[in-house]
């Protein structure tokens, strides 16, 4: 066998383990030699199959450059979630949580690890459904504000509640959205409701801000609807699509035919 992988010129050295095959001698060192490059080069010829508790050893260690290379070659579920709870660098365990699927741990790295970062991208993947008390709790009592900021979007991403604004001489659906953009930029979808005859029928139709045609069925989250005067506004609150209706009809609005702001804002976020 070469030996050249021993050799202390350390130009020779590095040129002979980028040549090795042997995974044994690749593991050993992966995780002795004392230059960092060489461990790392090592790092990636090691066949991920045979090498996963290994590699999960090497990702939870020290120095970032071999973490790194250890952890994109992870795919066992279970060995991620352990690095994403006990790696020693938060820059790994945040890669961890960005591969990891199982809900249990990223609930436990979302309350426990103690850099916010990591938090946050822990309750970004939160399933809103199964874990509502928890992301309520970090929502108010997370130490960082990115945090406790990320874990109200999640639970306003979760609300079903279609809040439909009965606004007099709100002319077109561009109006309509530029209120929400205002307040709430991308967090928020408007609508602008228009009443029209469908088979004999009255019905409302939603139009967006490039006024095409939207369908009930395709809102999610927290949606705003604007209904012009006069509309069948009730005619929502028969849609099967729509769990919660909520219809505002006190709204205020200046000689200039605006909305006041300050009431779309409490309106909104109540």
């Amino acid at each position: 066998m070469d030996n050249k992988w021993k050799n202390s010129d350390p130009d020779v050295h590095r040129d002979a383990v980028k040549k090795l095959d042997d995974q044994k001698i690749l593991a050993e060192i992966a995780k002795n030699d004392e230059d960092i490059e060489v461990r790392r080069a090592a790092v990636e010829k090691l066949d991920p199959e045979k090498w996963q508790d290994f590699l999960t050893d090497i990702a939870k260690s020290k120095y970032l450059k071999i973490c790194k290379a250890a952890m994109k070659k992870l795919v066992d579920q279970n060995l991620i979630a352990d690095v994403a709870k006990n790696a020693e660098n938060w820059e790994i365990r945040s890669e961890a949580v960005e591969k990891l699927e199982d809900q249990e741990a990223l609930a436990w790295v979302a309350k426990n690890d103690e850099i916010g970062w990591v938090r946050k991208a822990a309750v970004e993947k939160l399933d809103p459904d199964r874990w509502q008390d928890l992301i309520v709790d970090i929502a108010k009592n997370d130490k960082r504000k990115d945090v406790r900021i990320e874990a109200e979007y999640k639970l306003k991403d979760k609300a079903t509640k279609i809040k439909v604004f009965v606004v007099p001489h709100v002319r077109s659906a561009q109006m309509a959205a530029r209120y929400i953009e205002t307040l709430y930029k991308s967090k928020i979808s408007a609508f602008f409701a228009i009443s029209v005859q469908k088979e004999g029928k009255r019905i409302l139709e939603l139009r967006n801000v490039k006024n095409q045609k939207v369908g009930l069925d395709t809102l999610s989250g927290h949606c705003i609807i604007f209904v012009p005067k006069g509309a069948p506004v009730d005619l929502l609150k028969e849609s099967p699509e729509l769990s919660e209706v909520i219809i505002k009809m006190d709204l205020t609005y200046s000689k200039r035919e605006d909305l006041d702001m300050m009431d779309l804002m409490v309106l909104s976020i109540d």
